[in-house]
């Protein structure tokens, strides 16, 4: 009795795990449900006709649920074969021991289907931005899908699609996308493109993410990075054109990884949004269509070329967007230097602070400097607003030579104010300067060495300058010695005069030279004066009075 009792428990134990086998892998074919399946396709997606050949029960051991799948139905939309692989149909279990079985879940999966194909599906969608983005701008490329949809008493409640994209090429206003390949997944309310790959407009993308949600409003974030080689036909393509005129070629090589959050009103207005990028320049080179000649520079700039520079960019709506960039560059054909980029700003204010070294032959007439391709370390930091510059700092430094100005202001090119200037400088291994500038209720100047080699010319080339038109104060100067062009040098030089919107209205001056010679100079502007009248003074020994 015993051996029965266990030979029919074994029977059935073996029954039904080769019943849970076969329902699981092959499946138990039948006709019942062609009719349901076909009913509930058809009334919930319109214009579609659909063909059931074979339907087989089969077990999801993961859920332990039973569903009737098809392969290769015939379906048409708007009388045209879509190509559909297979159609799953998740059936309620006790409805279908009731004798009145309801389709609670469905999947529809497809094989590839070329953009040609999905054109003649999408062209009956309802009009919006991305059906004509679609029939108008994408031109090759094949996509899967995986469609699922839930439902109650035989109506879809809600949905999921998700599949991939490969090899796609479209276009959208100057952007081309070419081999673009990318896996997606879309709810109701949201949706998600990930693994991104493809080449657009010079950046080579190796990875991306993002990610949609539309409850209330249109929300955007997502990650990319790409490897980037632009020229400056790509760069014109999403830069305003304007901005690269003076260029005669831009080329950029390099790698960068941003991330990007934005967030649309209703009428698909930008109300928010925020944009982080950082990466490196490999290698870059900008020329210029006519080489520029910058103040204090000798010789003028053809082309910058950066190497191994890092950058950090962030932008954002409300608060302050910033630049930065540490590396290497050089102009011309000189050797690459170390330098450090920094630019934040706003609605309203722009700041700046650059620092590194320069190896061009810097000359600055008002003082004899002259650096003799010699590398000359720079750090300065500034500000603008709209017609103002501040420069805050500024710091030039090369062996013993060095130069400092602090919170000099300029408005509208025009001299406004600045706190203080400091200067102290060799040539030919000689000290020649050696004085400081302060700005107050008056312009003081002291120091014990002054170089005035170049200053004469200085002063006639730049006679109509408007520069220090802003300033009217009085003036003194107090210069142990002043060196000139010639041989004689001016010691225990003092200055005292009146400086009206730039131009000397005052002067009373003093100074000794060698051999008991001295300078005793008074100048005075008549105010009933009409005409300009020039005048060359030479220093010599003696006291002479003008009146002008």
């Amino acid at each position: 009795m015993k051996k029965v009792i266990l030979s029919s428990i074994s029977f059935l134990i073996f029954f039904i795990i080769a019943t849970i086998i076969y329902l699981s892998t092959i499946g138990y074919e039948t006709d019942k449900f062609n009719q349901l399946l076909e009913k509930n396709i058809s009334s919930n997606v319109p214009n579609t006709k659909i063909n059931i050949d074979k339907i087989k029960i089969k077990l999801n051991i993961k859920n332990l649920s039973f569903f009737v799948t098809t392969i290769n139905p015939k379906i048409r939309f708007n009388n045209y074969k879509l190509n559909i692989n297979k159609i799953d149909a998740f059936i309620d279990l006790k409805s279908l021991l009731s004798g009145n079985p309801r389709i609670k879940k469905i999947n529809i999966s497809s094989n590839d289907i070329d953009v040609s194909e999905i054109k003649n599906i999408v062209k009956y969608s309802k009009p919006s931005s991305f059906k004509k983005f679609f029939l108008n701008e994408v031109e090759t490329g094949n996509a899967s899908l995986n469609l699922d949809l839930d439902l109650v008493n035989n109506k879809i409640v809600s949905y999921e699609i998700n599949g991939a994209v490969k090899n796609l090429f479209a276009k959208a206003h100057n952007i081309n996308f070419k081999k673009t390949s990318f896996v997606y997944l879309i709810r109701k309310n949201s949706s998600e493109i990930d693994n991104i790959r493809g080449f657009v407009n010079g950046f080579q993308i190796n990875s991306g993410n993002v990610e949609f949600e539309n409850l209330k409003s249109l929300k955007i974030k997502g990650n990319l990075k790409s490897d980037f080689k632009l020229s400056k036909n790509d760069i014109n393509k999403f830069m305003n054109k304007k901005k690269l005129k003076d260029y005669k070629n831009v080329d950029l090589l390099g790698k960068v990884q941003s991330l990007f959050k934005i967030n649309f009103d209703k009428t698909l207005k930008i109300v928010d949004y925020q944009i982080e990028a950082s990466g490196n320049i490999q290698k870059s080179e900008i020329k210029l269509n006519n080489p520029k000649k910058y103040f204090f520079l000798k010789n003028k700039i053809k082309n910058l070329s950066l190497e191994k520079t890092e950058f950090n960019i962030d932008f954002s709506k409300d608060s302050k967007k910033s630049i930065n960039l540490i590396g290497l560059y050089k102009f011309n054909e000189k050797l690459f230097q170390k330098f450090n980029f920094e630019n934040s700003y706003d609605a309203k204010l722009k700041k700046y602070f650059i620092s590194g070294d320069f190896d061009g032959e810097i000359f600055i007439p008002q003082f004899n400097f002259i650096s003799k391709n010699k590398i000359v370390n720079i750090n300065t930091s500034f500000e603008t607003n709209k017609n103002i510059i501040n420069l805050k700092e500024f710091h030039l430094k090369e062996g013993k030579n060095k130069i400092e100005i602090k919170n000099l202001i300029i408005k509208n090119n025009k001299l406004e104010k600045f706190d203080n200037i400091s200067v102290k400088t060799f040539a030919n291994n000689k000290f020649n300067n050696d004085f400081t500038i302060s700005f107050d209720k008056e312009i003081k100047i002291g120091g014990s060495k002054y170089d005035a080699s170049y200053l004469t010319k200085f002063l006639e080339q730049n006679d109509n300058s408007e520069f220090l038109k802003n300033i009217s104060k009085e003036i003194s100067v107090n210069i142990k010695e002043i060196s000139t062009k010639f041989s004689d040098t001016i010691s225990n030089f003092n200055l005292i005069g009146f400086i009206d919107k730039g131009k000397f209205n005052k002067i009373v001056s003093k100074g000794e030279f060698k051999d008991g010679k001295y300078l005793d100079i008074s100048l005075r502007k008549l105010k009933k004066a009409k005409k300009k009248i020039t005048r060359n003074i030479f220093w010599f020994s003696g006291t002479i009075n003008i009146k002008l």
